[in-house]
Order: C-alpha cells, then sequence, then structure tokens
C-alpha cells in the first residue's frame, strides 16, 4: 500500500517538483502517492507549480499565530487526509510538539 504524503514548502518548490517527480515517474512511483502540497506563504510559487501538476494544495498563513495554535491548524487540515508522512522540502519553520 502507498504511503500518503504532504509536502510543505515555502518557497520556489524545487525540492517539492523533484519528489513529484520521482513519486509519479521514478523511484518513489510504488511506495508513495502526494495527497498535499502545503505551505505557509501564500505567496509561494511552489503552490502554483504542485496547482499545474494536479496536486491538491493548501496553504495557512503562520505570521502573527503562536506556533502551537498555527501547528493544530495544519493539524486538523492534515487529519482527513490521512497523511502517513510530512515531508518539509524547504519548509522554513521548526515544527512543535503538537
Amino acid at each position: 500500500m502507498k504511503k500518503r504524503i504532504a509536502i510543505f514548502i515555502s518557497g520556489r518548490g524545487s525540492n517539492m517538483e523533484a519528489i513529484v517527480r520521482e513519486a509519479r515517474n521514478g523511484i518513489l512511483r510504488d511506495v508513495c502517492e502526494i495527497v498535499l502540497v502545503f505551505s505557509n506563504r501564500p505567496d509561494a510559487a511552489g503552490l502554483e507549480i504542485a496547482r499545474k501538476a494536479g496536486i491538491t494544495t493548501a496553504c495557512i498563513p503562520s505570521k502573527g499565530k503562536k506556533r502551537e495554535v498555527f501547528d493544530r491548524e495544519i493539524l486538523d487540515l492534515l487529519e482527513p487526509l490521512q497523511v502517513d508522512l510530512i515531508v518539509l522540502a524547504g519548509y522554513m519553520r521548526l515544527l512543535s510538539p503538537v
């Protein structure tokens, strides 16, 4: 059974692009499915790249939020997607133990 992964980005998404390419046609093809690309920055160019690739995207701006509150919002987003693994691909924030 393929692992369901969410990729977290904060910018251009070049690392995310490489993961998407391998998940579709390369060494990751048989082991994972990308169910979400997430960013804390609405202007992250990688979100548009993911959309064009047909991948669901989401953005929750982190500015002005306490880390635990922000991380709880992310968990609320991820839980219905049944994500097995979060890949931090150029994601520029620390995660709390929430």
